[in-house]
């Protein structure tokens, strides 16, 4: 980088298998990765993952801070935990049949490490045995017109995009359709089963989650009732942000759910309102968009 006329400095790194460099020494720091700066910006870069990009270092580098050397021996200490949010926005475009069936068109949107943690997963996998395990995840789904740009230059956005056709997205009961309203792709399960818990809750990264779902209702049928908006923001720390709302108009109902996590470590102390938000939003997800016949 310095040869090419840019001005960069290595940065010190302990990986997180390597433990927390709680102070510079000698012996802490087991990684080195680059500090360039560019028109008053600094940017990382790890030149050992093909799917890095400036700023979006593998996950092995994200532990806390790092330690930046410059040529006259003085230093700096580095944040390595990335600031802002990595996406995932999940669009949908629906219709019921009158069975209860689904079908429609899908859009996923991945950036920053979203997307680094997508390319790693899936890069080079088989996209038949990929499609595969897609539908064996979401029980029932089955897709077709399958595209990706997966292979795409590392510092855009990943999309994905298929045409879905389900039914296990609502059930038939006395006459009436109950709709999932994130149709099957709603989170049944909490993750978070422990009474308690003595160690950090490690995401790596803060990161947002948001499904835009527009459904189609079945001609016959009318909606009876909706889930009601909620917003659920945990406690005075506010690492989390969960909204939900549902509206409908004509024969179109239109859902937006985001949950949000902005830290990338949860302290030990805070479990608890960790897995109330996460039942929170699990309940709120899992509540039935009534139709009923006119």
């Amino acid at each position: 980088l310095n040869r090419a006329g840019l001005f960069a400095n290595p940065v010190l790194v302990s990986t997180v298998n390597n433990g927390i460099p709680a102070f510079p020494n000698r012996t802490v720091f087991n990684f080195v990765i680059a500090a360039v700066e560019i028109d008053g910006k600094q940017l990382l870069l790890d030149a050992t993952d093909k799917n890095a990009a400036p700023n979006i270092l593998p996950m092995r580098d994200l532990n806390w801070t790092g330690r930046l050397i410059r040529p006259d021996a003085t230093s700096e200490e580095i944040v390595l935990i990335p600031k802002n949010l990595s996406k995932e926005t999940i669009n949908i475009v629906a219709k019921i049949a009158d069975n209860g069936n689904a079908s429609g068109k899908l859009k996923y949107t991945r950036t920053d490490y979203e997307a680094l943690y997508f390319r790693k997963q899936h890069g080079g996998e088989n996209q038949s045995q990929y499609l595969e395990n897609l539908e064996n995840k979401y029980d029932g789904l089955k897709v077709s017109d399958y595209a990706s740009d997966l292979d795409n230059n590392t510092n855009k956005p990943i999309t994905e995009s298929f045409t879905f056709a389900t039914d296990n997205a609502s059930e038939m009961l006395d006459g009436k359709l109950y709709i999932d309203p994130l149709l099957c792709y709603t989170m049944k399960k909490n993750p978070f089963v422990l009474e308690e818990r003595k160690l950090p809750v490690y995401y790596g990264y803060p990161f947002q989650v948001k499904y835009n779902v527009s459904i189609e209702i079945p001609q016959g049928y009318t909606v009876e009732s909706l889930p009601k908006p909620i917003k659920v923001v945990t406690g005075q720390d506010a690492f989390g942000t969960f909204t939900f709302n549902v509206s409908s108009a004509d024969n179109k109902i239109q859902i937006v759910s985001s949950h949000e996590i902005n830290v990338a470590n949860i302290q030990s102390h805070l479990y608890g309102s960790l897995k109330d938000y996460y039942k929170k939003m699990i309940d709120k997800q899992n509540e039935k968009i009534i139709l009923k016949k006119l």
